[in-house]
């Protein structure tokens, strides 16, 4: 599961979850003057559901959880291991090349040397994978030297970023800050004359999304581009240049697409199974098939918004927001609010809270070294439950979300070795 941060918030990529850093309710957060950091995450969600790398990204996580439900062993311990799933762990290992989680930090603007190298992963102990690199930054000036893997985490937090900062007239840093300018600091290495308008990035980043490695799609583009001496006029044509001359041996364009797409909705209808949680099923398949729908339309729908005035924009972006029933939102409290949409009974909202839920148990099964219960600050039964340390040894005593999702995927059946 990984985490998108901005400076007040985060988003659970794969569980449509936002967080904010604070203890002002939910339904306050506009008010409150929260606006940037809301949008920051909310533009990591439509990130999440309306892109190639976001929806393979959930399929793999779901993947797990699907899984566990049909292992064969009746004793385990958490966090659990799959044994002998040669495919899974390839794929951790594609998906940790893709992703290339990076730090942050912060890098002085003078003075600062870049050295960018495409490392075959093979030298990383890989096989198999010819074609596949890492993209390997490093920073130096005088004797400091900083090292960096550009990935799509940094794509995806560039694109938020440079988005916010045009939505809001944001004052820029007197330092680079990555992950957030990486994709503005590879551009000007690779192609200097295209990193001059930030709109040729940010629809640059937003099509790499596109694909499995998005890195590859905007590294080599820009390459591309340079070798021609080719500067797209407008964002559109941005798209269409990296369609024409990107390609995927043995796949093209749409039917990766679609293929992500069906595979997403396919994965949410298994595992959201319960008839109790059919809003939260229904609620995420409306949004990825609306948002297809609308990219087929028009791809840079979300870039579009540099080219308005900033009030504009964000009035543009918040029509977005409205028009569907928002992820969920919580803060420090554990207090949820969900904004926006109408097409969703307000009696109804609490649903989507099982997305929350599903992150939890997912840390509980396969991340956190820590048996306690997962829901532990979420139910409301925590000051009364004498078995927090050890949850699934509570029986028959009342609603319990322990007890749902031990049922719903299979733990119940199992042994938990301490």
């Amino acid at each position: 599961m990984h985490v998108l941060h901005s400076a007040n918030g985060k988003y659970f990529h794969s569980f449509f979850t936002i967080y904010t850093d604070t203890s002002i309710k939910p339904e306050e957060y506009i008010k409150a003057g929260l606006t940037e950091t809301i949008i920051h995450e909310y533009i990591h969600f439509l990130q999440d559901i309306s892109t190639v790398f976001g929806l393979i990204n959930f399929t793999d996580t779901i993947s797990d959880i699907s899984s566990f439900y049909n292992i064969e062993e009746t004793q385990i311990k958490l966090p659990y291991r799959f044994k002998n799933r040669i495919i899974r762990e390839t794929n951790k290992d594609l998906f940790s090349v893709y992703f290339s989680e990076c730090e942050l930090f912060s890098l002085p603007k003078d003075g600062m040397h870049i050295q960018f190298d495409k490392i075959p992963v093979s030298e990383f102990g890989m096989d198999g994978f010819p074609e596949l690199r890492y993209y390997d930054v490093t920073f130096t000036k005088n004797k400091y030297s900083k090292n960096f893997t550009f990935g799509a985490q940094a794509i995806l937090e560039g694109m938020a970023y440079l988005l916010e900062t045009h939505l809001f007239n944001k004052q820029e840093s007197k330092n680079w800050l990555l992950p957030y300018n990486f994709p503005e600091l590879i551009a000007a290495y690779i192609f200097p004359e295209f990193s001059l308008r930030r709109d040729l990035i940010v629809a640059l980043c937003d099509i790499s999304l596109m694909f499995y490695h998005p890195a590859e799609a905007f590294v080599e583009t820009l390459y591309n581009m340079k070798l021609n001496k080719y500067i797209p006029n407008a964002i559109d044509d941005v798209y269409d240049y990296v369609k024409n001359n990107f390609q995927i041996p043995k796949n093209n364009f749409d039917t990766i697409w679609i293929n992500a797409v069906s595979r997403a909705i396919n994965d949410i209808k298994n595992i959201v199974n319960v008839n109790e949680y059919n809003t939260a099923s229904d609620w995420a398949i409306d949004n990825i098939e609306y948002f297809y729908k609308l990219r087929q339309q028009k791809m840079s729908f979300l870039t579009e918004l540099m080219k308005c005035p900033p009030d504009n924009a964000r009035v543009n972006l918040y029509n977005i927001f409205k028009k569907f029933t928002s992820p969920v939102i919580y803060n420090k409290n554990m207090e949820f609010a969900i904004i926006g949409g109408y097409e969703i009974p307000e009696e109804s909202h609490s649903q989507l809270i099982y997305w929350y839920n599903l992150s939890k148990f997912y840390e509980y099964l396969f991340r956190n070294d820590k048996v306690k219960c997962p829901f532990i600050k979420f139910c409301e039964l925590n000051d009364k439950c004498s078995h927090i340390e050890v949850p699934w040894e509570r029986r028959g005593e009342g609603f319990c979300f322990y007890q749902q999702f031990s049922r719903m995927f299979g733990l119940y059946k199992r042994e938990i070795i301490v």
